[in-house]
């Protein structure tokens, strides 16, 4: 019997030790991945780590890890364990666990750690000792959008912070990639990945709030008192840490994330944190120069300050240099130095994070931080000596190839005009959309560095000075700060077209006014003698597929002596009405092609009719720039055409025309060739359009309305806005509508002529009771929808008297009611004194007689009771009301 006790408390022994192995443990923790070079991005290192209660009897040589690809390893090894600083951080534990894996093909993988324990007493966690911990980190494994490594958490995820004074923290998240990082708060995780019940987020007297973009947590003002010491304690919160790829097209794409479960103790403290200064804010460098930022910490307790710091720079394979955990009384300063080069070059900044923690001297001490991030941008350099060169139609910019070797290629940017200010560079990469130019090319390749721009096979227009801007693109899609600019125009060795003007808008007989600018730098010495003459072409339209010889000048023996205007109205007939048309003039010299002109249009107007409105549209296809459109109308009444306004676009709206009247437009377009030597400003007219405005849009309705009742005089009273004067222009009357309940139809009763007319007398003696509505009606005879809906009530009575003398003297012969109104209808019984019913009606008048309805005998002197029901006349219907009384019948 002894023996079976020993046994027993032996079993018992082991299950009392095997629980508390498993007590009060993870305080925080996360799972990081890497790949594997010459993996095909298959195959990762996998560092978990953990952060446990040193006093806990708990130890985990080895932690199970579910890969998420249907395997698992009941057994990762740890590497090392390593006991904080007990002042810093007191009672805790780093475990890091290292391990690899190979996936067995391109997806999406969730990585999985669940450990049995958290440390006990985490206030956000009920029960907390017995709940499991768990992390995961998920990961997407595809080689076309390039390899896959997770962040890295580069701060502590164990803080302290202090009742009553705000909270900050930044995990200092690095992609590795340069991926984009975003954040968000989830809850923590238990049994299976579940979400833990009842777990909530710290509270406080503000708020408890991450930064999506930056990863800033702050909780404003942790909050304590001597009889409720709310927020001392331990705290878990769980972040999600999420990676983003942008591709080629610019989209961005998820690629994983990584759950960081940490833990904030609260306490009071005796001391106030150090604060940072920096004498650098976030900045950019060019890739190879050196970049140097001295930060300064201060204490106002004059504790010993440690500075120390972490970030992108210090993970790289020319790390930064500082001087890591210096430390000072009261102050203490230091430099961050990093000498960048071009394997630094990405498209995200690089974070740093400045620490700075306090010595707190006072017993149980707890150690203040303060936290500065910011950011380093490093930049490719420019490529440089930008040249172009011309031939022919083409212009070909031509630059050195870039420094960088990692460089993937070029973007050429192009736009018609000198660029007259700076792209400041190091901080603006690439070429701004603001500043006109326009992305025409991208090559492949760093050591490709001439392009031919003839604008796709197109050609490039004669009199433009072309301006370039090239920069080099790399593999995350980070750009070059923008070479220097180069500027070309081809050789004016053609004629270019300057005018293509109407000058008589008609179906069968227009004519077209046509200029050219001569060719100045034509070779007439050695290649080209002369004679020199111009022919015309001409077809319908802007696409120019059907360009027939309409004319030509006469020979001249110079290129100075040569027309260079023309008026078209030759046979075919030209209709300038419905089309436009477009021209190419051709140099000749003794009969030899020299050069053609490129091809350019007259405007042509269309116009649209509105709601007293005409929108004008307006189409052309020209070898110059316009810039401005004038408009103008012509002026019935004055007999001459008037300037109505102006457009940088290829529309305008001419508003607050009147109804079908005809209104007539032409457009008058204002240019210029960038290049030099050419008529300034180029001015062509459209032809003349008519159009009449139409009215399809019903005017609004008023939108207030007044009804005055007026129950003795059996009248309301309608005053309402006129719409003109705020949301119209065109009422010309007016439609009311009534109805007398809010339940039935509505019915016309009124039309009112002219807009300045805002009232109507209705009258009714039946019931000035109901509801009105009043709509506007415009000169089209549109009208107006979802009018107000304006209600009124009626002033009903109705009262009894208490005696009459039905005795045939012809006075107070009838018990009838005094003067009443709105009464719809009555019912009336009248009882005498034992209940035997006298008389009975719904004659609102009752005129009884006094006597019995029964017998017309009549009713004996006395008084007698009466129940009445009264229906009485109101908006939203009949409403019955009981009146009960007494009725003295007096024949004597």
């Amino acid at each position: 019997m002894n023996t079976m006790k020993k046994i027993i408390t032996s079993i018992l022994l082991l299950i009392v030790f095997a629980s508390s192995s498993y007590a009060t443990h993870n305080r925080a923790g996360f799972i990081t991945v890497k790949s594997i070079p010459g993996s095909y991005c298959l195959c990762d290192s996998i560092i978990i780590t953990t952060y446990t209660k040193t006093s806990s009897l708990a130890d985990r040589p080895t932690l199970p890890v579910d890969w998420g690809d249907n395997t698992s390893d009941s057994a990762v090894q740890r590497a090392y364990k390593l006991n904080l600083d007990t002042q810093l951080y007191p009672d805790v534990s780093i475990n890091v666990y290292y391990t690899t894996h190979c996936f067995p093909g391109p997806g999406t993988y969730t990585i999985t750690m669940e450990d049995p324990n958290r440390n006990q007493g985490v206030n956000n966690i009920p029960n907390s000792v017995n709940i499991p911990f768990f992390l995961s980190t998920t990961i997407t494994l595809d080689s076309a959008l390039g390899c896959y490594s997770s962040p890295v958490i580069l701060n502590q995820p164990i803080v302290v912070g202090c009742v009553g004074q705000p909270y900050i923290y930044n995990p200092n998240a690095y992609s590795p990639n340069g991926d984009s990082l975003s954040y968000s708060l989830i809850p923590c995780r238990g049994a299976s990945g579940a979400n833990i019940i009842d777990f909530t987020e710290p509270h406080g007297t503000s708020n408890f709030t991450l930064n999506p973009i930056t990863g800033d947590l702050m909780w404003d003002n942790p909050r304590y008192s001597n009889s409720n010491p709310v927020d001392l304690g331990e705290w878990n919160v769980a972040i999600l840490i999420s990676s983003w790829r942008k591709d080629q097209q610019g989209n961005y794409l998820y690629l994983g994330n990584v759950t960081l479960d940490m833990q904030i103790t609260i306490d009071t403290c005796h001391v106030i944190p150090p604060t940072i200064g920096l004498l650098a804010q976030d900045t950019c460098v060019v890739a190879g120069s050196n970049i140097r930022i001295h930060v300064v910490a201060t204490d106002p307790d004059g504790d010993v300050i440690t500075l120390t710091a972490t970030g992108g720079p210090f993970e790289v394979s020319n790390p930064a240099t500082f001087p890591q955990g210096v430390s000072g009384a009261s102050n203490v300063t230091a430099n961050l130095n990093w000498l960048t080069d071009c394997n630094n070059i990405r498209r995200l900044p690089y974070p740093v994070t400045f620490t700075a923690m306090d010595n707190d001297p006072h017993p149980n001490p707890v150690n203040l931080t303060d936290m500065t991030t910011i950011n380093i941008s490093v930049i490719s350099p420019a490529p440089k000596n930008l040249i172009d060169s011309v031939h022919g139609n083409t212009i070909y910019p031509h630059w050195n190839p870039e420094i960088c070797p990692n460089a993937l290629g070029y973007r050429i940017y192009r736009k018609q005009g000198f660029y007259s200010d700076s792209i400041q560079c190091p901080c603006t990469v690439g070429v701004p959309s603001s500043t006109g130019f326009v992305l025409i090319a991208e090559i492949t390749g760093i050591n490709d560095t001439i392009y031919a721009d003839d604008n796709n096979g197109l050609g490039l227009n004669h009199g433009v000075k072309y301006c370039y801007f090239v920069t080099a693109f790399y593999n995350d899609s980070s750009e070059s700060c923008a070479s220097n600019q180069a500027c070309a125009q081809l050789t004016k060795d053609s004629p270019i077209i300057t005018n293509v003007s109407i000058d008589t808008t008609d179906v069968t007989n227009g004519r077209i006014y046509v200029a050219w600018s001569k060719p100045t730098q034509l070779d007439t010495i050695n290649s080209y003698f002369g004679p020199y003459k111009y022919k015309i072409y001409r077809s319908n339209g802007f696409i120019g597929a059907q360009l027939r010889l309409v004319d030509s000048t006469n020979s001249s023996p110079g290129l100075s002596f040569a027309d260079t205007t023309y008026y078209d109205s030759l046979l075919p007939p030209i209709n300038t009405l419905d089309s436009a048309w477009s021209y190419r003039i051709d140099l000749y010299s003794d009969d030899t092609l020299v050069n053609s002109s490129s091809l350019s249009s007259s405007v042509y107007l269309s116009i649209a009719g509105a709601d007293h409105t005409l929108n004008l549209s307006w189409s052309e296809q020209v070898g110059w720039t316009d810039t401005l459109y004038k408009i103008y109308r012509f002026d019935t009444v004055a007999h001459a055409w008037d300037s109505i306004g102006t457009s940088v676009t290829n529309s305008y709206a001419d508003n607050n025309l009147p109804y079908h009247v005809k209104q007539t437009y032409f457009v008058q377009s204002v240019g210029y060739y960038t290049g030099n030597g050419y008529v300034y400003p180029i001015l062509n007219n459209s032809e003349i359009m008519s159009a009449i405005p139409i009215d399809n849009i019903p005017p609004c309705s008023p939108d207030s309305t007044v009804v005055n009742a007026d129950c003795i005089a059996h009248e309301d009273f309608l005053t309402w806005n006129n719409p003109n004067l705020s949301c119209s222009n065109y009422v010309a009357g007016y439609n009311i509508y009534y109805s007398p309940t809010n339940k039935d139809d509505y019915e016309l009763i009124a039309t009112i002529t002219g807009s300045a007319n805002t009232s109507y007398l209705f009258k009714d003696t039946t019931s000035i009771a109901g509801c009105f509505k009043i709509t506007s009606v415009d000169s089209a005879g549109l009208e107006s929808k979802n009018a107000i809906q304006v209600c009124v009530d009626n002033c009903p009575e109705y009262s009894l008297p208490n005696v009459f003398t039905p005795n045939g003297d012809g006075f107070n012969d009838f018990f009838h009611p005094f003067p009443y109104s709105y009464i719809k209808d009555i019912e009336i019984e009248i009882y005498d004194r034992w209940g035997v019913l006298m008389f009975k009606t719904t004659n609102p008048d009752i005129n009884w007689d006094g006597k019995n309805s029964s017998t017309k005998g009549n009713c004996s002197d006395g008084v007698y009771y009466y129940i009445c029901k009264v229906n009485s006349i109101h908006f939203d219907g009949i409403r019955t009301t009981t009146l009960k009384g007494f009725i003295e019948l007096i024949r004597k």
